[in-house]
């Protein structure tokens, strides 16, 4: 396991796993029932034209163990975060009380558009494909902005633009067009991507070169304690 990056409000992890203890998590992701994250209702999160992510269902934190490789994704998250992430996603008990495990599949043409996780103090994506190309896409990308008062603010503002720009354009493009620059982290396999919940953040589009490859990831939440 080798830290990447450490900064304020994210940090890499790579070589997560050893190398067969990572093929058998990707063997038991493979075995997952998926469906449209759409089927559930329109979490407006994706926009219409970021297209159709494949979700499976949730694992949370307070209801380990499953007995099932789940159970490595979880302890592993939760003691990286406990030991050296608090000052991105916060504290036990006084930031957040639970973390939300979901899997998630982003096949060709899939992306989601610029966001925040304010309803979360944190978040962390492992990616468990077993290959990524650099032309494929499908890259986070990490903001740089100022004023996390005001970005607070947006998270509440950027609820109501779900069927027009009006939002869009009069706060989160000029949140976004301050500085016009950031960070990418490419999905590499067996990596972990912590990030705070104030970071405004994208995943590129996953390109057509990348044919019936798909980024397959389990992001965790760090829930709330309100």
């Amino acid at each position: 396991m080798k830290l990447s990056v450490n900064e304020s409000n994210v940090a890499i992890v790579d070589g997560v796993y050893e190398d067969q203890q990572f093929k058998d998590f990707h063997s038991y992701f493979n075995k997952l029932d998926f469906n449209y994250a759409s089927n559930t209702g329109w979490q407006k999160v994706w926009r219409i034209t970021d297209c159709q992510i494949l979700g499976s269902h949730a694992v949370n934190h307070s209801q380990m163990p499953t007995n099932t490789p789940f159970d490595w994704i979880d302890q592993t998250v939760y003691l990286l975060a406990k030991q050296h992430f608090e000052h991105i996603v916060g504290k036990e008990g006084e930031d957040w009380v639970d973390i939300i495990h979901r899997p998630y599949i982003y096949p060709v043409g899939t992306k989601i558009s610029w966001h925040d996780d304010f309803a979360y103090s944190g978040a962390c994506i492992f990616y468990c494909h077993t290959e990524w190309s650099p032309y494929w896409g499908g890259e986070l990308f990490v903001a740089k902005t100022s004023n996390p008062e005001e970005c607070e603010r947006l998270a509440k503002e950027k609820s109501k633009d779900s069927l027009n720009n009006i939002i869009t354009r009069e706060y989160v493009n000029p949140i976004l067009n301050e500085y016009g620059m950031g960070f990418y982290f490419s999905p590499l396999p067996n990596r972990m991507a912590f990030t705070s919940g104030k970071v405004w953040h994208a995943i590129n589009r996953v390109d057509q070169s990348a044919g019936d490859a798909v980024r397959c990831s389990i992001v965790s939440f760090f829930k709330k304690k309100d």
